[in-house]
């Protein structure tokens, strides 16, 4: 009897023993399917999120220039922080706490400033937000809003929200206006006129 309960301690030890290697060894190796699995979905997955003609760049305390076709200058912007980004041919560029030179015909027309400016190089154009300010260049005119755009090739800027302008002794109080870059010709939306 006590032989027959050591070779039955010794054959329970051996099937213990072989099953726990065998749960090991198909636990060791479907683990590392699971995880080749697991990691190829995920850097598929990655893949499939971001496209490949993507580029993002930041940079601090710089400056942007453009030129057009003749190499004349269109824009020349300071900035403290900016944040590019591409996808295939268009690229933009999001600028914060700017001072930027527009120019028109190669020569400064007005100075923006604002908090937030969103470029486009391929038009050629800004979306500034935050409150923004337009000096003219060549009169005696400055303009605020919360948003102006600026197109520059066809020499407009589009204010909204809160717009005033002072030209010499004229002020106005407006919802929107359209002028030309140097703030000659202005036409205004819902305007209160206010004589200085």
């Amino acid at each position: 009897m006590i032989r027959a309960d050591r070779r039955t301690a010794a054959l329970a030890l051996l099937v213990v023993t072989a099953l726990v290697g065998a749960v090991c060894v198909t636990g060791c190796s479907g683990k590392g399917r699971t995880d080749k699995a697991a990691s190829s979905a995920r850097s598929k997955a990655e893949k499939q999120r971001e496209p490949e003609s993507t580029l993002q760049a930041e940079f601090s305390k710089a400056r942007v220039l453009w030129s057009d076709s003749h190499g004349r200058r269109v824009m020349e912007a300071q900035f403290k922080e900016a944040v590019g980004s591409q996808t295939g041919d268009n690229s933009t560029l999001e600028l914060r706490t700017v001072k930027a030179s527009l120019y028109r015909n190669g020569q400064v027309a007005a100075t923006l400033t604002a908090p937030s400016v969103r470029a486009d190089s391929r038009k050629k154009e800004i979306w500034a937000s935050g409150g923004v300010s337009v000096s003219s260049a060549l009169e005696n005119a400055r303009a605020s809003a919360d948003r102006i755009v600026w197109k520059s090739r066809e020499d407009r800027l589009f204010g909204t929200g809160n717009v005033n302008m002072a030209k010499q002794n004229v002020s106005v109080a407006a919802s929107s206006f359209q002028a030309d870059t140097a703030l000659k010709k202005t036409r205004f939306t819902d305007a209160r006129l206010e004589m200085k």
